[in-house]
């Protein structure tokens, strides 16, 4: 009897010892069906990170696509733009010979006339200051029809605007800062002063 009471007592001890061994077998067995179930999942992530990193690459490489074409276009402009400053500075050296030629067939027949005017410098002084004279007329009317004026300075007040004052000279019967005498007449062009007149002032004593 007591032999049977220590086995039951036994008996129940190893029960009761024997739940936390339950405990762990089943801690286990669930261990390893998520083991298991990780070890399916693990195809799917790398699948994914897979599916992402190509992704990733049609992505760069799509932008690498679009920088390789605005370069393209870029150096295309600047091409375009060297191009057209080429052919801008042509066209402007090219109007510059055609207003200087036009300048030039302008004096010609002044130079032609002047030349005629000199002819006569010994046989007929006459003709040859009415030469001169024809050609200085001529030459003013070339002048005139490229907007060049003369002023007029002699006996005007001095304005350092229009005149350049070589020499001052005494003179009580005009009124002081009057030009008195023009070495080189002034010129205007469009209304703007293009060259001073070089004159002589009056001052007073």
């Amino acid at each position: 009897m007591k032999s049977s009471k220590r086995e039951k007592g036994k008996e129940k001890k190893q029960n009761k010892e024997g739940r936390p061994t339950d405990e762990v077998v089943l801690t286990e067995e669930a261990a390893e069906m998520i083991d298991e179930q990780s070890a399916e999942d693990k195809p799917e992530l790398t699948d994914k990170k897979d599916e992402k990193i190509e992704k990733l690459f049609d992505e760069l490489k799509q932008k690498q696509d679009e920088i390789g074409e605005l370069n393209n276009r870029y150096l295309r402009l600047l091409a375009e733009f060297d191009n057209y400053k080429k052919r801008a500075a042509k066209d402007f050296e090219r109007s510059l010979d055609l207003e200087t030629e036009k300048i030039i067939s302008r004096f010609l027949p002044v130079a032609d006339d002047l030349s005629r005017a000199l002819l006569y410098k010994e046989s007929d002084p006459e003709k040859l200051y009415g030469g001169i004279k024809l050609v200085l007329e001529k030459m003013m009317q070339v002048l005139k029809s490229m907007d060049v004026e003369p002023f007029d300075s002699v006996n005007q007040p001095f304005d350092p605007d229009l005149h350049d004052a070589l020499l001052t000279r005494i003179d009580p019967d005009n009124k002081e800062q009057i030009v008195l005498e023009e070495f080189e007449k002034g010129y205007r062009y469009k209304n703007r002063v293009f060259r001073h007149a070089k004159v002589v002032v009056s001052v007073i004593e």
